[in-house]
């Protein structure tokens, strides 16, 4: 899909989304995903709070990728985020 919409679309890519197993199979392991927005000059990846994981961000973040979660409303939740070095955290409210 991701090769349709450049296709269509001649724009910059700098963000992808990360839905693990559920995107196409030539991205669809974290090491296939960050290869692919390495070779495609993708500086960051996007994922529910569903798809976070401590593990995830470390890989992602030592390829140079920036990390943008969302949608976390619980505080506690956050600072874990922020200690395991997400980078941007969306959130509607903190409580």
């Amino acid at each position: 899909m991701i090769k349709e919409e450049k296709e269509l679309y001649n724009f910059k890519l700098i963000n992808l989304y990360w839905s693990g197993e559920k995107l196409e199979e030539d991205i669809n392991t974290k090491e296939k995903f960050a290869q692919y927005c390495i070779e495609n000059n993708i500086t960051s990846l996007s994922m529910s709070t569903a798809n976070y994981s401590e593990e995830l961000v470390r890989y992602m973040k030592e390829q140079d990728l920036i990390v943008y979660v969302f949608t976390e409303n619980d505080i506690n939740k956050v600072k874990d985020m922020l200690i395991s070095h997400v980078d941007i955290i969306g959130t509607d409210f903190l409580i």
